[in-house]
């Protein structure tokens, strides 16, 4: 996917804000990556989504972050000198990033970041689509239905490998899942019912969970919980203090048949079943 963050030219050095890259992020989800007008909803839905999984990238160390120099650092080291400085409590508004460091944060999924020059002094028409209509500030003609301003300065940074179907797997098992519940709780991507889990073999865990849906799902899902955690970002949200479950290991059978209707669902008395070639 194509994400296009806007920066001022006069911004000093290669420094990206780290709010503008949640921003960015969201923009691209509800303008279904430029081929639609911003639907606002989607936009306020996915956007904490967004913001909770680019800032544990950066407290698992899988974004680097720098000052608003472009100078690498800790996250300890940046949120420190951030407190003593008197900031706030918004820890992301304290933090930036480098375009290279997004891109290696996003080599694993084939996303791309573009960055675009904004002028200073932002004109009547960078508030209009392409059909004329005022657009609410804040969301520029470029970030609604593609990339129309030909007068902006594009940086493209070259993308790395493409993910193939992980994602879109991702999105078959999270679809799947709505309608189901725990103890008259309705199932909720934003608020995942038991713990991520680091890897197939954790039993219970939504990462075990992926990976009994049958060979595909446990070919993609396979690798260890950075490369998971990637193939899953912007999509769903555990949160903090997740306790186990035993949710996943319950509704296993039901989503298993969804997802692979061919898959023969064993009687108590059976032992084993044939396995299901994906």
């Amino acid at each position: 996917m194509i994400y296009e963050i806007r920066v001022h030219k006069d911004m000093s050095g290669e420094a990206i804000h780290l709010p503008l890259v949640a921003h960015a992020m969201a923009i691209g989800r509800a303008t279904n990556y430029g081929k639609l007008p911003l639907h606002h909803q989607t936009f306020e839905t996915v956007k904490p989504l967004f913001e909770s999984d680019v800032l544990d990238a950066v407290r698992s160390g899988r974004l680097i972050v720098c000052n608003e120099r472009g100078t690498i650092a800790s996250f300890e080291k940046l949120i420190e000198a951030a407190k003593k400085s008197g900031a706030g409590k918004d820890i992301s508004l304290h933090l930036y990033t480098t375009a290279k460091c997004l891109n290696a944060w996003r080599e694993m999924s084939g996303d791309q970041f573009v960055i675009v020059d904004l002028p200073v002094e932002v004109m009547e028409y960078d508030l209009k689509d392409s059909a004329g209509n005022v657009i609410e500030p804040g969301y520029y003609r470029s970030m609604i239905g593609g990339y129309s301003n030909d007068s902006v300065n594009r940086v493209k940074i070259k993308p790395g490998p493409k993910e193939g179907k992980h994602r879109e797997l991702m999105k078959e098992i999270l679809d799947a899942l709505e309608g189901t519940q725990q103890n008259g709780e309705a199932f909720d991507r934003s608020n995942m019912f038991g713990q991520v889990g680091n890897d197939c073999d954790e039993k219970g865990s939504f990462h075990w969970f992926c990976c009994q849906l049958g060979q595909t799902y446990r070919s993609a899902f396979s690798k260890g919980a950075k490369a998971f955690a990637n193939h899953r970002a912007g999509l769903c949200r555990f949160p903090g203090g997740a306790k186990p479950s035993d949710f996943y290991t319950n509704v296993l059978p039901v989503i298993t048949q969804t997802l692979n209707p061919k898959t023969k669902i064993l009687s108590p008395k059976q032992k084993t079943a044939k396995p299901y070639k994906s």
